[in-house]
């Protein structure tokens, strides 16, 4: 028997993927039309009754399948379905040999593993049983050899029903019998897609996304307000859990005590680095215009581009810089932040997080126009510096240069007046868990 993958776009890969990590012995081909000799028409004197058509398209269904009956094959079922169904027997099968009262799934995605901090142990020590998920087969084979782990890719997510409960860094859309919690893997949460660049696809999904989530959490009182302004935009509302922003606390924690083991050694902060982190902003020759600014003031220069562009981004930084000692190419990041200065950023988590765990401001390019329209902008003055003009961006690193004293008493504020639960945010969200799932 051979399965044929009928779709080869993203839910078609991961079809795939999974017959790879659950069949590893059965054969499969695509079948795609978009290509003369991958397209059904070519394949159908190869296409045997025992075999298994797969279709793997959500959005062009009900067109495969009328591409098939044209031509009286009957062998197909709906891929992501039979991969949902798979699933879920296994996570029968473990529920019958493990005794947990309820059962709640961590979904991981590239990136954002450290996002759930301790919640695994947290949840366990309360009798839950914890399972993971994720779409990628690197993350499934780590996981998978110290925990429960599934592979369930895009869409087939949407089919486990398995769980009372899942938990989620990335906004992943999941079944309307499994409750929901988005903790987010960026404490701006909405504040990020007036930056984003949506086609009206994406724009679709995101609403979509949305719609089949149940609670988000929000790490501030801003972003709240944030969130409520976006909903109302999309006509969507799920539920906001005010319990705090999870990595943050742990970052704090332990940025907190690399700063004692410095202090009693005798390691003063240098306030010399400055540290530029993007998340859309690439526009390399105007990057180096800016480092060279920090240069000229004897600056030294991190650069921390967003995982997704590091690769495209950072060959060309290291070949604009080489042989330049102001320029660092590698550094722990506790000891990053010690010796920092500020951040740079454009729309970031850590525009946020950066300040709020080393009491350091970061510094916004741009006018934010492309929040012109919202109450709620990305911009917080209390923790940020914003530069509007490049050639005005030396001056701005003077002025922080000369008021950084005056910034540890305005982050204490913040922390206390408007972050939710501020070092406590894992144990409020847990103790959210347990009145959801009626603990």
């Amino acid at each position: 028997m051979k399965y044929y993958i009928y779709g080869k776009g993203v839910n078609g890969e991961g079809i795939v993927s999974f017959l790879g990590l659950y069949f590893p012995n059965q054969s499969y081909a695509f079948i795609d039309d978009s290509k003369e000799e991958s397209s059904l028409i070519n394949l159908l004197a190869h296409i045997q009754q025992e075999d298994r058509i797969l279709i793997a398209s959500t959005l062009h269904y009900e067109k495969i399948e009328e591409n098939l009956t044209q031509y009286h094959l009957e062998n197909y079922e709906n891929g992501i379905i039979w991969c949902g169904e798979i699933l879920n027997q296994k996570l029968k099968d473990y529920k019958e040999s493990h005794c947990f009262k309820k059962y709640i799934g961590l979904v991981v995605c590239k990136w954002t593993e450290k996002h759930f901090v301790d919640l695994e142990s947290q949840l366990k020590a309360l009798g839950y049983g914890v399972i993971y998920f994720t779409f990628y087969s690197e993350i499934y084979k780590k996981y998978a050899k110290k925990n429960f782990c599934l592979f369930a890719p895009h869409a087939v997510l949407e089919r486990v029903v398995e769980v009372e409960m899942m938990l989620l860094t990335n906004l992943t859309p999941t079944n309307e019998k499994v409750i929901s919690i988005d903790i987010t893997h960026g404490f701006q949460g909405s504040l990020v897609y007036p930056f984003m660049k949506f086609s009206l696809t994406d724009k679709a999904f995101l609403k979509y996304s949305y719609s089949t989530a149940n609670y988000i959490v929000c790490g501030s009182k801003k972003i709240h307000r944030a969130y409520e302004e976006f909903f109302q935009s999309i006509q969507e509302k799920p539920t906001l859990l005010d319990t705090g922003y999870l990595k943050l606390d742990k970052d704090v924690q332990e940025f907190e005590k690399f700063c004692k083991k410095q202090q009693v050694a005798g390691i003063k902060s240098q306030n010399d680095i400055v540290i530029f982190a993007f998340t859309f902003f690439d526009e390399i020759a105007r990057m180096i215009v800016l480092m060279k600014e920090c240069f000229r003031l004897n600056l030294r220069v991190f650069f921390k581009p967003h995982p997704v562009y590091a690769e495209k981004l950072m060959p060309k930084i290291l070949e604009a810089f080489a042989g330049e000692k102001l320029f660092i190419e590698e550094m722990e990041s506790k000891e990053l932040f010690y010796h920092s200065l500020c951040v740079v950023t454009d729309c970031s988590s850590m525009g946020y997080t950066y300040p709020l765990t080393t009491a350091k401001p970061s510094l916004i390019l741009g006018d934010n126009k492309q929040e012109i329209d919202k109450s709620e902008k990305y911009y917080e003055e209390k923790l940020m510096v914003s530069c509007s003009k490049d050639e005005d961006f030396r001056e701005f690193l003077q002025e922080i240069i000369a008021t950084q004293e005056s910034y540890p008493v305005k982050v204490k504020i913040y922390r206390q007046n408007e972050c939710f639960n501020f070092a406590n945010a894992t144990k409020s969200l847990v103790e959210q868990i347990e009145l959801i799932l009626g603990d």
